[in-house]
């Protein structure tokens, strides 16, 4: 199962849960979680959280300017139980806006 989207990010500003209203928002079963993301310029950092759990804080998103590869633009890979929320944001430290460009891969 895969997730995958693209979201501007304005200037000093942080996104909100960009997984919230996604089929797979919360893991069908247990599951293993793969983010992927890639930025169009630096200053983007990201935020994830599965199941109440901060996986991921403030980490800065490649900025590769393409759509995001594996192995290359990995960020995180980690498992959940069924029933768990995915929670991703991004925050950007620019002061203009930033388009970013995530995947987020559930393979059970």
């Amino acid at each position: 199962m895969i997730i995958s989207d693209s979201i501007s990010v304005a200037a000093n500003s942080r996104s909100t849960n960009v997984l919230a209203g996604q089929q797979f928002e919360f893991l069908p079963a247990r599951a293993s979680v793969q983010l992927r993301a890639a930025s169009a310029a630096t200053g983007i950092r990201a935020d994830m959280n599965l199941g109440g759990e901060q996986l991921a804080v403030d980490t800065l998103v490649p900025p590769t300017n393409r759509f995001p590869i594996a192995p290359d633009d990995t960020m995180l890979t980690t498992t959940g139980v069924k029933g768990e929320r995915l929670f991703l944001t991004f925050r950007n430290t620019t002061v203009a806006a930033i388009v970013v460009q995530y995947v987020v891969e559930i393979m059970p």
